[in-house]
C-alpha cells in the first residue's frame, strides 16, 4: 500500500491510547502508543501451525496403522474371489477387479498419509542449485510438455542452499505439479532462482486459474484442497519439509491470472577452491 507517498508492507500493530491528564484531573491530551508486532504474530501463528500439524501428523500415523491390515486382506480376498469365479460370470470378475482397484487407490493414500506423519528430519548439505533445478525440470519436461505446458528455467550462476536434496525435490515437484494441474488448457511455468544476502528463493509462477481470496489463508492447512481428487496434503507436506528447513513458503495469486509460490532456504557456500601449494617446512630452530 501507499500512504502520503510512502510505500509500506502489511504490519501488524499494537495501537494502545490513554488519556493524559493536569493534576487537577483536566485532560490533557492522549497519549498513544503504536508497537509493530509483525514478527511476534508471525511467530505465534508459526507455532500453531506447527502444533497442528503435530497433532494431525499422529492422529494420521494411528488411523494408516488401523486401515492398512483391513485394505491386505479385502484386496487379496477381492483377488481371490475373481480367481473362483473363473470365466463363466464376466460381470463379476469385472466387479472384483473395481473392488481390487478402489483398495489399491486407498492404500495410495493411506501411503501418503504416513510419508506426511512421518516426515524425517532434514540432512542439511551444502547443495548447488542450478544443476539440480535443471535435473528437476528435465525430469518434469515429458509430463507438462504431454499436458501443453512449457517449462522454463532461470537461475543464478554458482547458487548454493543449505537442503536436504530428496526433500527439497519432493517439495518442488510438488509445486510444479499443482503449477501443471493448475492449467488443464496448457500454458507456460516459471521456474527462477535469485540469491539474496542471507538466503536463496525458488519460485514457481503459472498462468493458471489462480486460488480465491478466501482460499489463500488455507491452502497450507491439511486435508484442505480445491481439487476433486486431491487430498489435501500436498501443500502442507510441502510447507512442512521447507520449515523443517528453516526456510519459508509463500504465494501470490490472482484468481484468473496465475499464481507464484516461493520458497526461500537459508544460504549455502560455495566450496573452497583446493590450495594450490603447501606451506614450506619452517626453519625456526629456536
Amino acid at each position: 500500500r501507499t500512504v502520503e507517498g510512502l510505500e509500506i508492507d502489511d504490519r501488524v500493530v499494537d495501537v494502545t491510547a490513554g488519556p493524559l491528564e493536569r493534576e487537577a484531573g483536566r485532560p490533557l491530551g492522549w497519549v498513544v502508543t503504536v508497537e509493530d508486532v509483525t514478527e511476534t504474530a508471525a511467530t505465534k501463528e508459526a507455532l500453531i501451525r506447527s502444533e497442528r500439524l503435530a497433532a494431525i501428523g499422529r492422529m494420521s500415523a494411528h488411523v494408516t496403522h488401523e486401515l492398512r491390515n483391513p485394505l491386505s486382506s479385502i484386496g487379496l480376498n477381492a483377488e481371490l474371489l475373481g480367481d473362483t469365479v473363473g470365466d463363466d460370470s464376466a460381470e463379476a470378475r469385472e466387479l472384483c477387479a473395481a473392488i481390487g482397484r478402489e483398495v489399491d487407490r486407498l492404500s495410495e493414500l493411506t501411503e501418503e498419509y504416513l510419508r506426511f506423519a512421518r516426515l524425517p528430519r532434514p540432512e542439511l548439505q551444502r547443495l548447488e542449485i542450478e544443476d539440480f533445478v535443471e535435473a528437476i525440470a528435465s525430469f518434469m519436461a515429458p509430463e507438462c510438455r504431454a499436458a501443453g505446458v512449457t517449462l522454463e528455467v532461470h537461475v543464478d550462476r554458482e547458487t548454493y542452499a543449505l537442503a536436504d536434496p530428496d526433500q527439497l525435490r519432493q517439495a518442488l515437484i510438488n509445486l510444479l505439479r499443482n503449477a501443471r494441474e493448475a492449467m488443464p488448457e496448457g500454458g507456460r511455468i516459471d521456474i527462477r532462482v535469485q540469491t539474496h544476502d542471507d538466503a536463496i528463493e525458488i519460485s514457481v509462477e503459472d498462468e493458471g486459474s489462480g486460488i480465491p481470496e478466501s482460499d489463500l489463508d488455507k491452502i497450507f492447512d491439511p486435508f484442505h484442497s480445491t481439487k476433486l481428487t486431491g487430498t489435501g496434503l500436498g501443500l502442507a507436506l510441502t510447507q512442512q519439509i521447507i520449515s523443517e528447513h528453516g526456510g519459508s513458503l509463500s504465494v501470490r495469486s490472482n484468481e484468473g491470472r496465475g499464481s507464484l509460490f516461493s520458497i526461500r532456504l537459508p544460504r549455502g557456500q560455495p566450496p573452497v577452491p583446493p590450495r594450490l601449494y603447501s606451506e614450506p617446512p619452517s626453519t625456526d630452530v629456536g
